[in-house]
């Protein structure tokens, strides 16, 4: 495996420093039952955007899934007036037409 300079928990926006078990390179994480994981490893630093998004997912993801209620709770919803959108003239650039199939 080629050297990285930063390997980094997306879901929980922090870095991960990489261990090793015999033979095999690990990284200590926790993967919570109906959690979510993701890991980037790069061969630089990460550049400011990546920075950005994982100080944002950081905030958003605070958190263990364990530690969160299992009650059910109701979210209040309202119904707001979408005004409609002008039909295209013309189909995007790129797009292409994908025909209709008739099933049986």
């Amino acid at each position: 495996m080629a050297a990285r300079n930063a390997i980094l928990r997306r879901w929980r926006g922090v870095e991960l420093q990489a261990g090793s078990f015999q033979r095999f390179r690990t990284l200590p994480f926790e993967l919570e039952a109906r959690g979510y994981g993701a890991v980037l490893a790069t061969d630089s630093a990460p550049t400011t955007p990546i920075k950005t998004l994982l100080g944002r997912m950081k905030q958003r993801a605070p958190a263990r899934l364990a530690d969160l209620s299992h009650e059910w709770k109701v979210l209040p919803q309202r119904m707001v007036t979408i005004p409609s959108t002008r039909p295209a003239l013309h189909a995007p650039e790129g797009m292409m037409p994908i025909p209709a199939e008739r099933s049986a």
